[in-house]
């Protein structure tokens, strides 16, 4: 089995613990996009991933296994 490849929506701290934690902690993990927030294009360049122009395009890759939501609550639907 080859690596579990993840997305984030959102950038902001919650995105970090998570991109943190999968970058460094978790075995077979490979972060490889993020969308939304304000500062998705400067999370990715820290994380060398790419930055997505919304959810669905981050939703609609066929390299994206799992999808952290790590926006504000409220945004939740």
């Amino acid at each position: 089995m080859g690596d579990i490849s993840f997305g984030i929506l959102g950038s902001g701290n919650m995105a970090r613990v998570y991109g943190d934690a999968l970058t460094t902690e978790v075995q077979r993990a490979r972060l490889a996009a993020v969308a939304l927030g304000s500062r998705a294009g400067q999370f990715a360049e820290e994380y060398g991933v790419d930055a997505e122009p919304s959810a669905e395009a981050l939703l609609g890759r066929h390299d994206i296994d799992v999808a952290i939501i790590a926006t504000p609550h409220s945004t939740h639907l």
